[in-house]
């Protein structure tokens, strides 16, 4: 992405930072939010870090991005908002990113980043402790990779897959852009390893 592209995606970012810091602090949890911020606050007093006494029924990435916030802020509702936070932000950026690398075009660029930053279902799920965004940021970070560094692509659809297990839906999605892009054998294998390796991690 050109320097002057990614100036021009600052007031972007910021615009959509700025219409997404009120929700943070403006609702109280909604019963699944409180459910997976109670299975972070496990994992980050050290309580129950595999969570094995909870009927835990989800990939793990999500509560351990959470569990990162608490020490560090309290336990308040908003550090675990935090995540989804960022990765609602950073999905901005990789949007403009896939937008650009799709089709060179850069005013293409900023108002796909533009679209994301003020989609109001966007914004709603991001001040939020779901795994929604978390999901959706590294599901753009594997497309983005399919295009720029196709060694990379697994490893992204792995941290998705680790985030929420419908991740799997998007499979297709990426193996048409990596045929698209004209991946080679060794780009196929590269992103068949890498997801598996994160894959095994969980596990």
């Amino acid at each position: 992405m050109p320097p002057r592209l990614r100036l021009s995606l600052l007031p972007i970012l910021w615009l959509g930072a700025a219409l997404r810091l009120r929700g943070l602090f403006a609702n109280s949890f909604h019963a699944d939010e409180a459910l997976f911020a109670t299975w972070a606050r496990l994992i980050a007093v050290w309580r129950d870090p595999l969570l094995r006494t909870q009927p835990v029924d989800k990939p793990p990435l999500l509560f351990y991005s959470q569990a990162i916030f608490y020490p560090l802020l309290g336990p308040v509702e908003w550090a675990a908002r935090l995540p989804s936070l960022i990765a609602s932000l950073l999905l901005i950026a990789l949007t403009a990113q896939l937008a650009w690398r799709l089709g060179g075009d850069s005013p293409a660029a900023l108002v796909a980043a533009a679209v994301v930053a003020v989609a109001p279902l966007a914004v709603q799920f991001s001040a939020t402790a779901f795994s929604d965004p978390l999901l959706t940021m590294w599901i753009a970070a594997a497309l983005v990779a399919a295009l720029a560094r196709p060694g990379w692509v697994g490893v992204g659809l792995g941290l998705a897959l680790a985030t929420k297990y419908q991740a799997a839906l998007f499979v297709p999605l990426l193996t048409g852009l990596g045929w698209l892009a004209g991946w080679r054998w060794r780009d196929w294998a590269r992103a068949a390893v890498g997801a598996a390796a994160v894959v095994a991690v969980v596990l």
